[in-house]
């Protein structure tokens, strides 16, 4: 075999490793558009039904009373608390597989990924979250905190 049915061969397997990964990416991504709309409906109920129960359970400590307001883009959080008054929009963007973060002078990604062939799994600062209830409570936490 001379150099070049070699270097033919390596090119080939290169191509048919690209296009499985792409295949894969291709796969996953369609997952994870079918996937997230339920699961974001989840996190909009358990983070308006957590930010009423904190208001109703913690009514001395107004840094946990936080305002949930839907949004066309997604929601906004907003902390009673003032100064400073605290309001983040939460604005989903499946085809990008991320959830945005922003407000005052922050923009944060919770980055979107499958775990195994039916579930989801987001990464942000560092940790990973994997049920709506753990995503509701960074959430909150973050926009009570004022970080």
């Amino acid at each position: 075999m001379s150099w070049i049915d070699d270097l033919i061969s390596r090119e080939k397997t290169k191509e048919a490793e690209e296009s499985k990964r792409d295949d894969v990416r291709l796969h996953n991504a369609k997952v994870i558009s079918a996937l997230f709309p339920v699961f974001w409906k989840e996190v909009v109920e358990q983070i308006e039904k957590d930010c009423l129960r904190l208001k109703k359970e913690l009514p001395n400590r107004i840094e946990y009373h936080i305002h949930t307001n839907l949004t066309a883009e997604g929601f906004k959080l907003t902390r009673e608390a003032s100064p400073p008054l605290r309001e983040i929009l939460v604005q989903p963007n499946c085809d990008g597989r991320c959830i945005h973060i922003s407000g005052g002078h922050t923009r944060e990604t919770v980055s979107i990924v499958l775990k195994g062939e039916n579930a989801l799994s987001f990464t942000w600062r560092e940790k990973i979250f994997t049920t709506p209830q753990e995503l509701s409570r960074a959430l909150i936490e973050y926009c009570a905190s004022g970080d």
